[in-house]
């Protein structure tokens, strides 16, 4: 049997969401088009993406050397983190219908960046300004899409 690290659980958790974005797409994003660029393509793209990343993770941490003895202990502070921004994903795709989807991504970017530990007040100010920006620029405009609009955007 294939002993689990705690190194790879954070890459599998990802890998599990992804798997269960992808199986909710067609639930939950409805087509009539039958051609290739349709609504459901870019949340398959997501999370094909999400799976390929944390396979690859796993991977690399699998296969990565150490001396014995080192690497046993990890401490649960390095774990939280990437829990984190599971659940706030997890979060996100609850709030859009409620909040849009302007202000939950802007929300769930500032709250990603504090979590990965920036405190700079102007990166935490125009980041997630210009990401969300240019998500919906993307979607809307060049893509010509339509976003989740909640009470608020």
């Amino acid at each position: 049997m294939l002993k689990v690290g705690k190194s790879v659980l954070p890459s599998l958790a990802a890998a599990a969401f992804g798997v269960i974005i992808l199986l909710l797409i067609p639930n939950q994003v409805s087509t009539a088009e039958i051609n290739q660029m349709n609504a459901r393509f870019f949340p398959y793209l997501l999370a094909i993406g999400i799976i390929l990343l944390s396979v690859l993770s796993i991977t690399i941490e699998r296969t990565k050397f150490r001396p014995s003895g080192e690497g046993k202990r990890e401490s649960v502070k390095r774990q939280l983190p990437p829990f984190a921004v599971l659940l706030g994903l997890m979060l996100w795709v609850i709030l859009i219908p409620y909040l849009g989807f302007t202000l939950t991504t802007f929300f769930t970017t500032l709250s990603f960046m504090i979590i990965l530990g920036n405190r700079k007040k102007l990166q935490l100010l125009f980041v997630p300004i210009a990401f969300t920006v240019t998500l919906y620029y993307s979607v809307v405009i060049l893509m010509r899409m339509s976003v989740p609009q909640g009470m608020f955007f």
